[in-house]
């Protein structure tokens, strides 16, 4: 039950990571070519 939740919650980040990406790639936010890991890890200077 503990791996299929944390299945579903990767899965739910993979998903909305992109998304939020995209809403905020044009202020100057998130980077889809950021070295320093996944979208959401990145920091939003």
């Amino acid at each position: 039950m503990t791996l299929l939740l944390i299945v579903l919650v990767l899965a739910v980040l993979a998903v909305l990571g992109p998304l939020a990406g995209a809403d905020s790639r044009r202020s100057g936010g998130w980077s889809s070519r950021a070295q320093d890991g996944p979208l959401w890890e990145t920091p939003r200077w």
